[in-house]
């Protein structure tokens, strides 16, 4: 995952606000790896589709693509 928080520059791909990578899970605001495409949709597990984003906005997110709706987060 650092290297995708690092690609990312340590912001929710969801938010853009800042993650901390000291934030542990279950934290909301700890670090977690967002599928751009849901592996559900059949999106990939690879650097092309999964950015860094908050526990909490990726659970929001659920397995919606982002324009399946608005995505509310806190």
């Amino acid at each position: 995952m650092a290297s995708i928080a690092e690609r990312d520059g340590w912001r929710c791909s969801l938010c853009s606000h800042p993650v901390d990578p000291a934030v542990t899970w279950p934290d909301s605001l700890s670090p977690s790896l967002d599928h751009r495409v849901p592996l559900s949709k059949g999106g990939a597990h690879d650097p092309s589709n999964v950015f860094l984003a908050h526990l909490g906005c990726n659970s929001s997110k659920g397995d919606r693509l982002l324009n399946d709706g608005p995505l509310l987060t806190g």
